[in-house]
C-alpha cells in the first residue's frame, strides 16, 4: 500500500499528515513525499522510518522531487500511481495539481478549523478536532488508532515536556475512558475540589490554567510593559508570557531570588516551587535581566521597577501575588496588578486548562514535602481502569517528565519522543 503526501518547509505538517493517515487505519509499506526541491533534512527518511516501527509499520520513505511550477508538477505527478494522497501540507498549487492529476484511489484532506493549532507535535491537537475527508466524494474518514509494538527495557521509558504530555493524553484517550490518579484519587476530581488542602497541587492547577485569577483579564487589557515578582513566575508559570503578550521585562532582583533558592543541592520543603519558577523565568526571558540590581526582595523589586520606568516612555506595571508588595508599590506611585481572586476553571479536563502542564507539574508532587501522603504516591494514567503508564519527575527540574509505559502495547510516549526528534531537526 502506497501513501503519498506533500513536502513542506515546516516538516511538522508533513509528519502530522503521515501520522494522521496512519491513525485512520492505513498501513503503508511505502510513503512518497512529493517536494519542490530536495529535503535539506537528509536524516528525515531514517528518523521517520524509525518512528513508524513503533506502530509495527515497516515502510520505505521516498522523497520525490518534482521541481517547482504548475506545468512541471502536472507533467510529473500525472505519472505517479499510488493508493492514497494526503494534500494537507505544502503549497496550495501542489495540492490542487496533485489532487487533480495523480493516479490515486483516494485524495484526502485533514481539516482543522483553527489552523494555528496545527504546528505542534502529532497528537497535541485532539484528533476529534481534525476531520479527514476523501475530497473526491466528500466522504468523512474515521479513525482506527493502532497499538504499538510491545516495548522492552529502555524502549518503555521516554521523556516528554508539557506539549508532549498533552499529545500523549490525547492519543491515549482514543482508546477509552482515560483517568490520571494519585493512588485512588483522580486528579480531575482534585481539580474540581474547591476546598482542596494541598498547596502544591493547587499551584499546579494555577500553572496549568485549571484555576485562574480574575485579575488575569486585567493583565491582558493593560497597555505598556510588565515586571513580575517571584511568586508570579511560580504560580502562573509560562502562562505569564501569553498574558503579557511579549511585553514582560526580566527583573534582576527576581532572578537573584530564584538563584538563591535553587542553588542549594539539598532539596527541601517547597524548593521545587522555586525550581519551577526558575524554569519559567528562563523560558520567558532568553536575554539577560535588564538591570544591574544585585539585591533580592520586595523593596529592591519596586526600586528596580521605578528605575526601569525612568528609561522607557511606556507604562510599567508590577504583577504580584503579594498583598504587602502591592500596597508598598502603590504608595510609591508604581502601577500594580494584585493577583488574589481565584476561580475554578475546571468544568472538565478537555475544556479548560492545559492538561500537559498539569501532568508535568503533578509528576513532581513527590518532590514537595508536606503532611499529605499523596506526595509519595505514583502518578498513574489508566484507560478503562487499567494501568497504562506511570509519570515520574525528571531530576533536576527541567520542564520534562519521565514516562514509564506499563501496558507495553500503548507505548505512544516513545512514538512522540521520536517524532520530536524529526520536527526539531
Amino acid at each position: 500500500m502506497i501513501l503519498g503526501t506533500l513536502g513542506s518547509d515546516k516538516s511538522v505538517t508533513t509528519v502530522d499528515a503521515i501520522m494522521t493517515e496512519i491513525f485512520t487505519g492505513l498501513k503503508p509499506n511505502e510513503i512518497r513525499i512529493y517536494r519542490e526541491e530536495p529535503n535539506s533534512k537528509q536524516d528525515f527518511p531514517t528518523y521517520m522510518k524509525d518512528a513508524l516501527k513503533i506502530l509495527n509499520i515497516e515502510a520505505e520513505i521516498k522523497d520525490v522531487v518534482l521541481g517547482s511550477g504548475i506545468l512541471e508538477w502536472k507533467n510529473k505527478i500525472s505519472n505517479e500511481k499510488i493508493n492514497v494522497l494526503d494534500i494537507t501540507p505544502g503549497r496550495k498549487y501542489m495540492a490542487i495539481i496533485g489532487g487533480n492529476y495523480i493516479k490515486a484511489d483516494e485524495v484526502r484532506y485533514a481539516y482543522l478549523k483553527n489552523e494555528r493549532k496545527g504546528y505542534h507535535v502529532f497528537g497535541y491537537v485532539p484528533l476529534s478536532e481534525i476531520k479527514v475527508y476523501n475530497i473526491r466524494d466528500g466522504r468523512k474518514i474515521g479513525y482506527d488508532p493502532p497499538l504499538t509494538k510491545k516495548c522492552e527495557g529502555e524502549e518503555c521509558v521516554s521523556s516528554l515536556d508539557s506539549e508532549g504530555l498533552t499529545a500523549l493524553y490525547n492519543l491515549l484517550s482514543m482508546h477509552g475512558k482515560i483517568d490520571v490518579r494519585f493512588g485512588d484519587e483522580s486528579i480531575f476530581d482534585l481539580t474540581r475540589d474547591n476546598n482542596l488542602e494541598d498547596e502544591y497541587f493547587d499551584n499546579c492547577m494555577i500553572r496549568s490554567g485549571f484555576k485562574r485569577f480574575e485579575e488575569e483579564r486585567k493583565i491582558e487589557n493593560t497597555e505598556g510593559f510588565f515586571i513580575a515578582d517571584t511568586n508570579v513566575y511560580i504560580k502562573l508559570g509560562n502562562r505569564l508570557g501569553y498574558l503579557t503578550k511579549g511585553r514582560l521585562l526580566a527583573s534582576k532582583s527576581v532572578y537573584n531570588e530564584l538563584m538563591e533558592k535553587t542553588k542549594n543541592t539539598q532539596k527541601q520543603g517547597n524548593a521545587i516551587l522555586f525550581y519551577q519558577g526558575m524554569y519559567s523565568y528562563r523560558s520567558l526571558h532568553k536575554n539577560p535581566p535588564v538591570s544591574d540590581y544585585n539585591r533580592t526582595g520586595d523593596i529592591p523589586l519596586i526600586q528596580e521597577a521605578r528605575k526601569i520606568k525612568e528609561n522607557i516612555p511606556e507604562k510599567l506595571t508590577i504583577i504580584t501575588a503579594d498583598k504587602q508588595l502591592s500596597y508598598s508599590a502603590l504608595s510609591q506611585g508604581v502601577n500594580v496588578i494584585f493577583l488574589h481572586n481565584l476561580r475554578n476553571n475546571s468544568e472538565g479536563p478537555e475544556k479548560s486548562g492545559n492538561i500537559g502542564e498539569l501532568l508535568l507539574c503533578a509528576s513532581y508532587r513527590r518532590e514537595y514535602t508536606s503532611e499529605y501522603d499523596r506526595e509519595k504516591k505514583d502518578l498513574i494514567l489508566t484507560i478503562n481502569d487499567k494501568e497504562i503508564l506511570k509519570i515520574e519527575p525528571s531530576s533536576p527540574y527541567n520542564g520534562f517528565s519521565i514516562i514509564k509505559t506499563l501496558n507495553k502495547e500503548f507505548n505512544y510516549a516513545k512514538l512522540i519522543e521520536k517524532l520530536y526528534k524529526i520536527i526539531s531537526q
